[in-house]
């Protein structure tokens, strides 16, 4: 299954970003809770917490780039040099998009067999 980590502190922006990776992933045929799941977290903690447990555990991080009292490119800077593995963020808030305009975040998940 992928999992997709969200890491907002603005509950609003937080569900607007959970949402828009749905619609993409749905758009594709995929399917939330066999295809691919979703967490949201509010603050740095816990995703950390998670992360140090499971090194592994999502497979994309939408991370805030100011979160209330941390920095999301700092933390993206600290995954991608303890995990080994490769990382991009952006120093920038996107453009908003409209529907049609999602980037294909699903090229990266199998399809399930039989789905």
């Amino acid at each position: 299954m992928y999992r997709i980590a969200v890491c907002e502190d603005d509950p609003r922006t937080a569900e607007q970003n959970k949402t828009a990776a749905c619609h993409v992933l749905e758009g594709k045929g995929r399917v939330q809770g066999r295809d691919y799941d979703v967490e949201v977290f509010h603050a740095v903690a816990p995703l950390m917490e998670r992360l140090t447990a499971n090194s592994n555990a999502y497979q994309l991080l939408l991370l805030d780039i100011q979160l209330d009292g941390d920095n999301g490119v700092e933390l993206a800077r600290f995954l991608r040099e303890t995990s080994g593995q490769c990382l991009h963020h952006l120093h920038h808030r996107p453009p908003r998009l409209r529907a049609g305009q999602f980037p294909d975040l699903s090229a990266g998940i199998p399809a399930q067999a039989g789905g």
